[in-house]
């Protein structure tokens, strides 16, 4: 690679995509056929929350779930199907319940990660029949893979500087904008590796040319920390030292 590798030029190239909303559009293509004899209709929810969320993890599920509902032109009322989000006890990480009966439907979890991934797994089925439609019963999914790590395509692809490449840390750049960590968060990614450099990031005594401007880097590397936290998504430090 050449000193002359501008990232920030290549990345605004693709920020349009990244930025897109995942639901912008009609997701189903026939919304008149009647539910089937195994299904019950969800034309119009009523959303209960009723799940312990001290953090507010899962202000962008539900927001990302408004939006779907929006898409699929179904009505979120006091008067319509209810739809309960509650807590339960003795489940594993992302585990999740889902009951669905003609008097309403129940999404249970032990942990917020676990409502996330109900929550899209019930956009994906009403997708997958092509209606605002659920089976009648009881759903019960857990992650087989618990780790599902991926790596962000439009970041410097050095963990140190490297033939001009700098760390993706020292660019005054965005990489990871909300709608894409829906994206990865909707594919069932809950982890992300950052590449850096413990000399870049750790201050030394010993080495004092160590950990020079660390706390510009460390303040970057807490909110992209933070603001993946929010999708369900773990930051995996890449810190190969050569």
């Amino acid at each position: 690679m050449k000193e002359n590798v501008n990232f920030e030029a290549i990345y605004a190239r693709f920020l349009k995509d990244l930025t897109k909303p995942l639901h912008s559009k009609p997701e189903f293509r026939n919304t008149n056929r009647e539910a089937k004899n195994d299904e019950v209709s969800l034309s119009e929810i009523s959303l209960v929350k009723d799940f312990p969320d001290p953090e507010n993890l899962l202000e962008s599920a539900f927001c990302d779930f408004d939006r779907f509902l929006s898409a699929a032109g179904i009505k979120n009322s006091p008067c319509g199907l209810p739809l309960l989000i509650n807590y339960i006890e003795g489940k594993e990480k992302e585990e999740y319940v889902i009951n669905v009966n003609r008097k309403g439907v129940t999404l249970s979890s032990s942990d917020t990660e676990g409502i996330r991934r109900g929550l899209i797994f019930i956009e994906d089925e009403m997708k997958r029949r092509e209606g605002h439609f659920l089976p009648l019963g009881e759903i019960r999914r857990k992650p087989f893979i618990k780790k599902r790590i991926s790596r962000c395509y439009f970041t410097p692809p050095s963990h140190a500087s490297n033939d001009g490449l700098k760390n993706e840390l020292e660019y005054d750049v965005d990489f990871y904008p909300d709608e894409y960590l829906n994206r990865l968060s909707h594919d069932g990614i809950n982890g992300l590796w950052l590449g850096a450099s413990f000399r870049d990031i750790l201050k030394s005594d010993i080495i004092p040319e160590y950990g020079k401007d660390s706390d510009r880097r460390l303040k970057k590397l807490r909110e992209i920390v933070m603001k993946c936290k929010r999708y369900g998504i773990g930051i995996y430090l890449f810190s190969v030292e050569p």
